[in-house]
């Protein structure tokens, strides 16, 4: 091989590595570019993630006071359903008695209000009136006694 030839095949083989290495430094670039790119979304991501961590730490707490909440009224409703069960076994108990007794409540409640009415009527200076109610209403007074068996 001549001198001019290997000069030629040096060349070629200095072009070759100067065109791959500038393609290198291109893909460098590119690289970095990227690279750049890649760190700047990554921070827009850790901003948005340490939002969200910050909203679910709100949430969190207002969930463990509404839970505080719940329980207190489940506490607060437990006590209520006892004593209106308590209640329930008087009223029971006492319409029991009332049944044993033997007193009508419906007569008697009509009972009183005719006496009411008797009386209103003799306020009103109306004798014959109160007189009439009286007797009208004798049979619903005697039927609200309490049976004597």
């Amino acid at each position: 091989m001549t001198h001019l030839g290997r000069r030629k095949g040096l060349l070629a083989t200095w072009v070759v590595g100067l065109v791959l290495l500038a393609g290198a430094v291109c893909a460098g670039i590119a690289s970095l570019s990227t690279l750049h790119s890649t760190e700047a979304s990554l921070a827009s991501v850790r901003s948005d993630l340490q939002r969200a961590i910050t909203n679910l730490d709100g949430t969190r707490s207002e969930l463990s006071t509404v839970t505080a909440q719940s329980r207190s009224a489940a506490v607060a409703l437990a006590a209520e359903w006892a004593q209106l069960d308590t209640e329930q076994r008087q009223l029971a108990s006492a319409e029991a008695d009332v049944s044993a007794k033997g007193v009508n409540i419906s007569d008697l409640d009509s009972c009183v209000s005719s006496v009411e009415e008797a009386l209103n009527q003799i306020a009103l200076g109306d004798r014959a009136g109160a007189s009439a109610t009286i007797t009208g209403a004798s049979a619903t007074c005697l039927a609200a006694e309490p049976s004597t068996s």
